[in-house]
């Protein structure tokens, strides 16, 4: 068992395989703070979009290679 955005990677490369027959939602999520007394920097919102980005294509990549997991479910939520 593990989240998406820790484990995405080794499932896309295979190095890891499902331990579970279909994958579930926790409910938990992951927050981005930014700080409220100062502007935010351009890079810092470039690397929030690529974390998303990312954790967007692993869910998808992953979905097509162990579709049974039903990914594309949870993409939909």
């Amino acid at each position: 068992m593990g989240w998406i955005n820790i484990a995405g990677h080794w499932l896309r490369t295979r190095m890891l395989v499902p331990a579970q027959k279909h994958a579930f939602a926790t409910g938990r999520v992951c927050h981005l703070i930014f700080p409220h007394r100062r502007p935010i920097r351009r890079t810092v919102t470039d690397i929030a979009t690529w974390i998303i980005k990312q954790t967007e294509a692993d869910m998808h990549a992953i979905d097509q290679i162990y579709p049974a997991l039903g990914i594309a479910r949870l993409l939909r939520a």
